[in-house]
């Protein structure tokens, strides 16, 4: 016995349901993906901030920046340069999986000055790399709109191709801050330290009497 027509539209009102339902189920789940992902970059860029803020030396914070850079960008190949102002000009003062003997170094070195002469940080797209000598990304080091310093980034971890949305976010915090947290730990390392006057010496019992 064939089902009547009234049996018919109602299994096929209930197939139709069933798969807007799936489709709501689906696109909850994507929802649900999105906002872990956004709260896991979140996390990141925080922890990237506070790592910062947090360096007390010279020293911890250029091993902040690579931590960074390394970690959680996933750079392979790490160059922070600051500005040697007398001479104008870059000064290498800390690598990682590279050195300034690297002929991809020396050959970026055109556009890293760009990038200091001009403020303009460079992303390369995975298929351009080549091109820019290896380099992934050059970012300058910023403070009150002068350039203090540029940290290029040349290669990343396999298989990572290119740079997320999250690691555009943490090179503008290191944009942004690594500068302040250089330039505040140089100015710590310059105040006088102030130490409280001795205490007056107590008078031997002869002088007393």
């Amino acid at each position: 016995m064939e089902p009547s027509e009234d049996l018919r539209s109602r299994l096929r009102a209930v197939e139709s349901r069933v798969a807007e339902l799936e489709a709501e189920h689906a696109a909850c789940g994507a929802r649900i993906r999105e906002l872990r992902d956004q709260n896991t970059n979140l996390q990141a860029l925080t922890a990237a901030s506070r790592i910062l803020a947090a360096s007390p030396q010279r020293d911890h914070v250029l091993s902040a920046i690579a931590d960074i850079v390394v970690g959680m960008i996933g750079g392979r190949e790490l160059a922070i340069f600051e500005i040697d102002h007398i001479r104008q000009s870059l000064a290498l003062v800390r690598a990682h999986g590279i050195d300034a003997t690297s002929p991809h170094l020396i050959e970026a070195m055109p556009t890293l000055e760009h990038v200091m002469n001009t403020g303009e940080g460079v992303v390369v797209r995975d298929g351009e790399s080549r091109r820019f000598s290896g380099l992934t990304a050059a970012v300058p080091l910023m403070l009150e709109g002068c350039v203090t310093g540029v940290i290029a980034i040349f290669r990343l971890v396999d298989p990572k191709s290119e740079l997320e949305p999250v690691d555009h976010s943490l090179l503008e915090i290191l944009t942004n801050q690594a500068a302040i947290s250089l330039h505040s730990v140089a100015y710590k390392s310059l105040r006088p330290t102030v130490r409280p006057p001795p205490p007056p010496r107590a008078e031997s019992e002869d002088e007393a009497r």
